[in-house]
């Protein structure tokens, strides 16, 4: 924790750091794509490993905040992050983000999957929100009910709050 980021090439480790490029040392979760890319979630944004080095995304970048806790390359090849102040989806070499103001009912998004149908799920300090990104899409006046559903003990689940790396996908 802290310490960067380890490869393994199958006979020596390198590890990466922020002396490397690498936007924060707290890394929290990684993803690769078929380009050959490592994505990276940090406490410091967003970075893209690729043929040796890192490009960057933060805030300026579209990002609703710089602590992302966790990144998902979604059905149709698109990635998304969860962080402290929402969600983002890649698109065009830029963050689009969905906070608070988009309907979002929480902005602390700690994991985010998504099902075969393509409904996101994401755990948040107020349950977990099923996120039907194609309905937003598609709404000129989004319906949020259709949209977004915040599910908690209410409706069964043990607690709340959730947390990093609380999840997988089955």
């Amino acid at each position: 924790y802290g310490e960067g980021i380890m490869h393994y090439d199958g006979q020596k480790f390198t590890q990466y750091t922020e002396d490397d490029g690498l936007a924060n040392n707290t890394v929290l979760s990684l993803e690769g794509t078929e380009d050959g890319s490592i994505w990276v979630a940090s406490y410091g944004g967003i970075s893209r490993f690729k043929n040796g080095k890192f490009s960057n995304y933060s805030i300026q970048d579209g990002l609703p905040n710089n602590g992302a806790l966790d990144i998902l390359q979604a059905n149709d090849g698109h990635l998304w992050v969860a962080t402290f102040g929402g969600l983002a989806r890649f698109n065009n070499g830029k963050f689009e983000a969905i906070t608070a103001q988009d309907g979002l009912p929480d902005e602390v998004c700690y994991f985010i999957e998504q099902d075969e149908r393509g409904i996101f799920w994401i755990g948040t300090n107020k349950g977990i929100i099923r996120f039907n990104y194609e309905a937003y899409s598609a709404a000129n006046e989004p319906e949020s009910s259709q949209i977004f559903k915040l599910i908690t003990q209410d409706q069964g689940i043990i607690a709340n709050e959730m947390n990093a790396g609380a999840s997988f996908k089955d």
